[in-house]
């Protein structure tokens, strides 16, 4: 079979598999023969473009040193492909059919922030996952802009190179147990990064223990929360326990710990709560008050404004590890943490003692 005759194909890694027919020694192939498969690389940094022509719109630039393949034969030195899904076109005037072209080299990055994984290299394509940070990828030499070609277990995509590293993150420190921090005032965001625009993780009171690790970065101190790495505003720790002295009445002021500092984050988070209750030496249906574990937080209009207790409520729950709750009871009903659902209590007659008119609060012993 004449040189002329004779059809190659390669691999073109976009994320998505595509394909290019390609020429040898420099001689243009462009027949419809029988193909001997093989692998092909550029030579020079080749635009990807929507029709086979100079002037049709470039879709994206693949590095020197990418891999291609065919769709079909080419026509006029122009090899039709396909590329996010579509029909395009390279120059095949800029294709190598050498043995070292049948290497393909890969590397290994890691994310370095949570980072969407998207179908194509662009900010509005569709996101097909989101990448923790510290997660291995695999990448070749493919780039669209600001885009990386990625790989990730059976999974292709493009991931914004700006949040690609070649080395993994520094691995978190083992916490030292000897090395607890303290929050030394209420209402501080605990963040997923070191920065004031990172995600909330969580808001924590006065006084709430953490485990450092020892990493400081951007004026952050990184903690362990939840068993993760997190960071906190480094001016918010201190190296001993801040005393929670005076909260304003005999009965708060007589709580354990974990009842002072749900004080005080409610506080911060409803300042239109103006009354709560703690400590009292006796109590009817249990001994959480009389010791100290669990505080009565008194809505203003209760009846008129249900949707402030709710919230209340609501903001319990969902802060119930970091504060250490047990259980809650509002409107003649019962949510005990470990179960994660409301039950019907039965009728105790009053307002109060069927809590129409508070949120009752109580915690594990501290």
């Amino acid at each position: 079979m004449a040189q002329g005759a004779r059809i190659f194909r390669v691999a073109l890694v976009f994320g998505v598999t595509t394909a290019i027919t390609a020429t040898v020694a420099g001689v243009w192939l462009n027949t419809q023969a029988e193909a001997a498969t093989s692998t092909y690389v550029t030579t020079a940094k080749l635009n990807v473009r929507s029709g086979p022509s100079t002037s049709s719109t470039i879709l994206t630039t693949l590095k020197k040193g990418a891999k291609v393949q065919a769709t079909a034969a080419a026509s006029n030195h122009w090899v039709p492909i396909t590329y996010a899904g579509k029909k395009a076109y390279v120059s095949a005037d800029y294709l190598k059919a050498t043995a070292e072209a049948l290497v393909s080299k890969t590397t290994t990055k890691t994310t370095t922030v949570n980072v969407n994984l998207r179908g194509e290299p662009s900010l509005t394509a569709d996101i097909v996952t989101v990448l923790k940070k510290g997660t291995p990828v695999t990448v070749t030499s493919n780039t669209s802009g600001d885009f990386t070609a990625v790989t990730i277990g059976d999974v292709d995509g493009w991931v914004a190179t700006r949040y690609l590293t070649a080395d993994a993150p520094d691995p978190t420190p083992a916490p030292d147990p000897k090395t607890t921090l303290y929050i030394n005032a209420n209402g501080v965001n605990v963040r997923a990064l070191p920065d004031t625009a990172s995600t909330k993780v969580a808001t924590l009171a006065l006084g709430t223990p953490l485990q450092a690790t020892g990493a400081k970065q951007n004026s952050f101190t990184a903690v362990l929360y939840d068993g993760e790495t997190r960071w906190v505003y480094s001016i918010y720790l201190s190296d001993t326990k801040p005393k929670i002295t005076d909260l304003g009445s005999t009965s708060l002021n007589k709580l354990q710990p974990y009842g002072k500092a749900a004080v005080l984050a409610i506080r911060a988070e409803f300042p239109q709560i103006v009354s709560i209750g703690g400590w009292r030496s006796y109590s009817a249906y249990s001994s959480d008050h009389p010791s100290g574990r669990a505080i009565d937080v008194m809505i203003p209009n209760y009846k008129s404004n249900k949707a402030l207790g709710d919230s209340v409520a609501a903001f319990m729950i969902a802060n119930a590890k970091t504060l250490h709750v047990k259980y809650i009871i509002w409107r003649q009903r019962y949510y005990p943490i470990s179960r994660g659902t409301w039950s019907k209590m039965a009728n105790r007659g009053s307002d109060t003692q069927n809590h129409m008119n508070h949120v009752h609060v109580s915690f594990y012993a501290s």
